[in-house]
């Protein structure tokens, strides 16, 4: 990703993921620590490689959301407060969450 928003330097990162059951994964960036990371939902259809995904994960240390899209900006009709509704019906407090935006290409 681009560190501290769009103009930023890029940096990378890699991790090992396994899945645990459906959508629930956990996700290694630390040698043999796991972090739980959760698709909690799907934007497009399956075929195209949907649109946007949103990822949460959430451990005893740690709170983040990823709001991951295959283009620069949001499709028609997906919005980000839409997603924060979504999000939030879930019980998480978005007011609590550092949103960053990142434009990466």
């Amino acid at each position: 990703g681009l560190v501290g928003g769009p103009q930023g330097k890029l940096s990378a990162a890699v991790g090992k993921a396994k899945q645990v059951s459906g959508a629930k994964l956990e996700v290694s960036f630390f040698g043999p620590f796991y972090a739980p990371y959760w698709i909690i939902n799907l934007y497009g259809q399956a075929k195209a490689g949907y649109a946007v995904s949103v990822v949460w994960s959430c451990s005893a240390t740690s709170k983040a959301l990823w709001i991951l899209s295959r283009t620069p900006t949001l499709p028609e009709g997906i919005t980000l407060e839409s997603i924060y509704a979504y999000v939030a019906s879930f019980g998480v407090d978005m007011d609590k969450l550092d949103m960053i935006q990142t434009n990466h290409t």
